[in-house]
């Protein structure tokens, strides 16, 4: 009887233990966009104002670009020089 109480209460630790980990994401499940060190606040395309925590981004030349969606995302990867020559500082 003992045995089979400290058996309940051990498997009742355990579980209460493990639903406290972080749990990694499912394949196929968006993951959550985290902040990121943008070489700009703005879309290098547009000019749209863009913040850390968008989920288009591109790297290029040791920086990263966030962009307003994924179509500035797709027109800055055919030619990142063409809108980081007009940007000024960049």
């Amino acid at each position: 009887m003992k045995f089979r109480v400290f058996l309940s209460l051990f498997a009742l630790v355990f579980a209460l233990a493990s639903c406290q980990q972080p749990s990694q994401p499912q394949s196929g499940s968006t993951p959550k966009a985290e902040a990121v060190a943008l070489a700009s606040d703005t879309d290098p395309v547009c000019g749209m104002k863009v913040d850390a925590s968008v989920t288009d981004t591109a790297h290029y030349q040791g920086k990263i670009y966030g962009f307003c969606n994924p179509s500035c995302k797709e027109e800055f990867a055919a030619n990142p020089q063409e809108f980081l020559s007009s940007s000024s500082g960049q």
